[in-house]
């Protein structure tokens, strides 16, 4: 498993691990509906340290590079 905020652009990934420890972070991310089993996909990384633009689904939503550290992913099986 690798961080999210190491996944290169246009890869689809499976949410493994959301290794939050504050309960309102990992409330928004289900909100979002990203939680273990989630597939998304990488759409842009932001230079410089910038937001992670992500695909869930049909929604896109940029997260945190921060927050991005704590979700482990591995690579989608074809």
């Amino acid at each position: 498993m690798v961080p999210l905020s190491q996944i290169p652009n246009g890869h689809p990934v499976v949410v493994r691990t959301v290794a939050i420890a504050e309960a309102a972070q990992t409330r928004h991310l289900e909100a979002l509906g990203i939680m273990p089993g989630t597939v998304l996909v990488v759409e842009r990384a932001g230079p410089f340290g910038g937001a992670v633009m992500v695909r869930v689904g049909g929604a896109r939503y940029a997260l945190g590079r921060e927050l991005c550290h704590q979700i482990l992913v591995e690579p989608e099986a074809v």
